[in-house]
This record gives C-alpha cells, sequence and structure tokens, in this order.
C-alpha cells in the first residue's frame, strides 16, 4: 500500500539520490564513504528507522546538516538560488523554498576559474565582495544541486548554437536548433525551415521559440514564434504557466494565448485541480479552408475550463472537466460542455475506458461553422494541431473530417456524413465512447453511442489498432 501511487516511490527513492548525491559534494567523498560504510556496517541484516541513518550523518560531520536530515524528508519545496553582480558585490537570491548550502566560482574576464567558496544559509539575499580580478559568478559549478531553475545561476552566458540533442550548458546563452524539413500541407505545400528554441527542457522554467519556414507553393515566408513561464506560488496554485504562439501556417495567421494553473496538496501527485483560460485569434485564407467547416475571415474567441484529475490506486485513474467557449469577434455563441474519462485496468491484459461527453449551445446567434459540434472527431478549429495536413475543400489526400480523427466532442468512430462532409450541429449531444483491452485480440474493442437532441440516436462497433500517432479502425456496425 505504501506504493500504491507512484509519487511514493519517487518520494523513497528518487528524491533522497538527488539530494544525497548534493550532500556528498557538499562533506566530500571521504566523509561519505565513512558515514554509508559504517552505517551499513552497524546496521547490517537489521531494520533501521530513518532518525537510526540520520544519526550517522550528524555524528560524521559538525556541519549543521537539518536541511538534508529534516527539511527535505519532511518538508516539500524546491531550490532556485540565483545570482547577478552589482559594482563589487555578488548578489546571491533564494527564490525557492528550501535552503540547501551551495558551491560557487568566480571567473576572471577570460572565463579562467580564481577560487571556490561554499555558502550556507542564504534564505533570502546574501552579499558578498567579488575576489580580486573576478568578472563573473557561478552558482554550483559541478551541477549536484536540485535547482529548478539554472538559468539564473551564472553571471556571464555567451551566446551558443546548441545541436539540439547536445547536453544543455545551462552557464551558457544557448540557442538549441534543428532543421525542420519534415512539414507541410496542402495549402502551403513543402514547408521547410529551422527550429530555435531557449529553454523548455529541465532545469529552465521559461522557454522562447522560433520556427521560420518558406512556403515554396505561395513563395513566402511563413512560420510561428512561442513564449511559455512557468510560475510557482501564484496565489493558490502549486504552478502557474502562461504560455502564448503567434503564427502564420496554413492560410491562417493568428495567435494563442493561455493561462493554466494547477492545485493540489503538497507531497501528493493526485488529485489536481486544474484551471485554464485561453484566447485565440484567426485570420483565415479563403482559398486555405473548406467553407463549409472553417468561416474565413477573422474570428476571435476565448475558452475557460476547470479539470479535476485523480488517480487513487494503480488501477483507476479518471478526470471531469467542464468547459465553455465564447465568441468575441466576428462571432457570437455560447457553447458549454462535460466530460468525464474513466481508465480502469481490471488486470494486466484487460483494461477499460469509458468517456462521456455532453454538449451544446446556450447561444448561436452567429457561430462560425468550425465551432459546431462534429459527431465523428474534431476538425481542430484552432490550429492546435499540426498534423492536420489539409483544411482546403481538395479531398484527394489525407483531409480533415474525411481521413483524419482528431478526439474531441462525441467523437464517433464511425464516420457521420452529411451531403458528403462530416456531420456538424447545433444542437445539444449526450455521446458515450467505450474502449476494451482483451487478451489474444489483437485490436481494442471499441462501443460509441450519440444521442442528439431532435435528431436520431447513432451507435456504432468495431476495433482499432493504433500505430504511433497512425490508427486504423475497423467497422463492425454502425446505426446509419
Amino acid at each position: 500500500n505504501d506504493f500504491k501511487q507512484r509519487t511514493n516511490y519517487w518520494l523513497s527513492y528518487s528524491k533522497p539520490l538527488v539530494y544525497t548525491w548534493h550532500l556528498m559534494d557538499y562533506l566530500g567523498e571521504e566523509t561519505i564513504d565513512s558515514i554509508f560504510h559504517n552505517y551499513y556496517k552497524d546496521w547490517e541484516f537489521k531494520h533501521p528507522y530513518p532518525d537510526d541513518y540520520f544519526s550517522y550523518v550528524r555524528k560524521y560531520s559538525d556541519k549543521d546538516l537539518s536541511w538534508y536530515t529534516h527539511d527535505v524528508f519532511y518538508e516539500t519545496g524546491r531550490v532556485d538560488y540565483a545570482a547577478s553582480i552589482q559594482g563589487d558585490e555578488v548578489i546571491f537570491k533564494n527564490y525557492g523554498t528550501l535552503t540547501l548550502p551551495f558551491e560557487s566560482a568566480f571567473y576572471d574576464k577570460k572565463g579562467n576559474e580564481i577560487s571556490r567558496h561554499w555558502y550556507e544559509n542564504v534564505k533570502q539575499v546574501y552579499r558578498v565582495t567579488l575576489p580580486e580580478g573576478a568578472e563573473s559568478v557561478k552558482i554550483d559549478p559541478d551541477q549536484t544541486l536540485p535547482d529548478v531553475n539554472r538559468a539564473n545561476n551564472s553571471t556571464a552566458k555567451p551566446f551558443t548554437l546548441t545541436w539540439v540533442f547536445d547536453q544543455p550548458q545551462y552557464d551558457k546563452q544557448e540557442i538549441f536548433w534543428m532543421p525542420w524539413i519534415f512539414s507541410g500541407n496542402q495549402y502551403n505545400g513543402w514547408t521547410p525551415g529551422f527550429n530555435f528554441y531557449h529553454g523548455f527542457v529541465p532545469g529552465y522554467d521559461y522557454g522562447i521559440g522560433l520556427r521560420p519556414m518558406w512556403d515554396f507553393k505561395n513563395n513566402k515566408l511563413i512560420g510561428s514564434i512561442s513564449f511559455a513561464n512557468t510560475i510557482y506560488g501564484l496565489g493558490n496554485f502549486y504552478t502557474s504557466k502562461i504560455s502564448f504562439d503567434a503564427g502564420r501556417n496554413a492560410g491562417r495567421t493568428g495567435f494563442h494565448i493561455e493561462f493554466e494553473g494547477k492545485q493540489k496538496e503538497h507531497l501528493e501527485r493526485y488529485p489536481i485541480w486544474t484551471t485554464i483560460f485561453n484566447v485565440d485569434y484567426h485570420n483565415i485564407v479563403k482559398g486555405a479552408v473548406d467553407t463549409v467547416y472553417y468561416y474565413a475571415g477573422e474570428t476571435a474567441v476565448g475558452y475557460a475550463e476547470l479539470k479535476f484529475h485523480n488517480r487513487p490506486n494503480p488501477f483507476l485513474n479518471y478526470y471531469f472537466r467542464t468547459g465553455l467557449k465564447t465568441g468575441i469577434q466576428n462571432s457570437q455563441f455560447l457553447r458549454i460542455h462535460m466530460q468525464a474519462n474513466i481508465y480502469y485496468q481490471f488486470t494486466k491484459e484487460y483494461k477499460a475506458k469509458l468517456r462521456i461527453w455532453v454538449g451544446g449551445f446556450l447561444d448561436k446567434s452567429d457561430l462560425p461553422q468550425q465551432y459546431l459540434t462534429y459527431l465523428s472527431g474534431n476538425i481542430d478549429p484552432d490550429f492546435r494541431n499540426g498534423y492536420i495536413i489539409n483544411r482546403t475543400s481538395d479531398i484527394n489526400d489525407a483531409s480533415v473530417g474525411i481521413y483524419q480523427y482528431d478526439i474531441d466532442g462525441p467523437s464517433l468512430h464511425g464516420l457521420i456524413l452529411e451531403n458528403d462532409k462530416i456531420k456538424g450541429v447545433n444542437n445539444w449531444v449526450i455521446s458515450t465512447n467505450f474502449d476494451m483491452s482483451v487478451p489474444k485480440l489483437p485490436a481494442k474493442l471499441f462501443m460509441d453511442f450519440a444521442m442528439i437532441e431532435g435528431d436520431v440516436i447513432y451507435f456504432d462497433l468495431g476495433l482499432k489498432k493504433s500505430f504511433g500517432p497512425l490508427m486504423i479502425i475497423f467497422p463492425l456496425y454502425q446505426s446509419w
């Protein structure tokens, strides 16, 4: 029962390992060897308690190690130290909620190391005079400190380009890059380019991205820019994330801005409450989309969502969400939906998923067609999924709706058409989707049910097999 949640395993093994590694850097290998060799010798084949282990840590060191013997194991928090230089002083700031000793190295203007020094009990701000000849400082030069934001550990950060698969260098102002050649869509054709980004990797609480591409079909520059920043302890949220992206691609120019805040208890992974607010703006070229599915022109919409996610044990995983979307510019509508997903693993081989979706419109005075409730999946009305490669009226290849299945709304696997187009409604809809993994069956069994206000009831049954992002659907029965 102690490990019915993965968090307990991480707290018992991974977290002590990370902080003990830093303890070794602080005390030195010789002291750590004495602690563990004698601890093992005295407690071999016995059953020690945590305090028995901590007594050996204290016995072989005269330093104050309460940060390790108490704070790390009995408290929760994060480590975030920053360094800056003002005049002839270094200013160390503690932006985190844990106070750990840390080492700093000082360098001359050529980057040669002058000296190192350990600093202890820096709870807020600590000032120290720069050593003679020092021009820069780096916190934790050996990178043993579990700092959540390594980007602010160095005062001198030379610019460098880094191949996307190389190890991050936190003491440099590094831009990751890679060629972006496997991209394109029906409207733009082949769109090769480059992907540049700074951050977005462990050790950064922010990220900035730039992806310039060339549209060979229309001979123009397209691409996107993006930004994200994670904030800890904002209001009642455990973590908050603010993100923004803007771009021009697939005949659409626009932006997306979002706030996401998560609430949960300390030392617990679940349950999690998530609050989301976002705004999307689109300016869509008429020839780039099938106007049966999309309104060509300028639109702006807003969205708000509240989500509850829980995993009480390894076998049960469920979440509930409710959200509403409303028109802001060139539209007037208000759609509300509620959704529940329940995953249960009966045995290693038997796994089931039940999804219930209810949604409809409280106002549909001026409803752009992309925000209808489409019964057979979703047409990605806000251009968030890059794998939809054809939104035009040309359906000779993998077009939206016909050959692509994006889970949202009722999401029936069977294709419901109306005038040779996937059917979208502005009525209230209640739907269920059930998936089941059964031993010796090479694919998952699925069943879908949808009831539309003032319309017929739809039901389908079949098998589906996934190969990465690709899914093959084998229909066995559908009611229409």
